[in-house]
């Protein structure tokens, strides 16, 4: 009787009363990334500020390879080695480019990118937007703003009209 009695303690505790909490607190001082960092536009999601997303015109920057398709519900890195014939195949695909565009995240679902692979695709995205100088700096100086580039950000950037 007595286990029982431990065993509903410690349900209600670490089951309701712990995640009750922690959830009220996580709404109340962090809401935006409690709700998943959500982007709206017009009142509707197109994505997140925490998940990486496909991207695969060249008017926009592309994220990290994805080995779950950028879905969320398979997120996981592929597994293969080092020494693997499939990753080889794979990155001799990619080319030669920045190590972050060329290796899938642990996740598969990371939404920045270095600096460096911003960069790296900046003329593709200027050339295919027809882009003056003025504007290529004007994104230059927003990639260099943060460490990291999140992609989706500055892909709504580039839509946003501010060029």
């Amino acid at each position: 009787m007595k286990a029982v009695k431990v065993f509903i303690f410690l349900l209600l505790t670490t089951g309701v009363i712990y995640p009750f909490i922690v959830t009220l607190l996580l709404q109340s001082f962090a809401n935006h990334q409690a709700d998943g960092s959500l982007v709206y536009r017009k009142e509707k999601v197109i994505g997140s500020e925490l998940l990486g997303q496909k991207f695969s015109s060249e008017k926009y920057f592309h994220g990290r390879p994805s080995s779950g398709g950028y879905n969320p519900l398979a997120s996981g890195g592929s597994n293969l080695s080092m020494t693997s014939k499939e990753l080889r195949k794979q990155v001799e695909e990619r080319g030669n480019v920045p190590i972050d565009l060329l290796y899938a995240s642990a996740s598969g679902l990371d939404p920045h990118i270095s600096q460096q692979a911003a960069l790296y695709q900046l003329e593709r995205v200027v050339k295919a937007r027809n882009l003056n100088e003025i504007q290529q700096q004007k994104i230059k100086e927003r990639i260099l703003t943060d460490n990291v580039v999140n992609v989706l950000e500055i892909n709504l950037f580039l839509e946003s009209g501010e060029l």
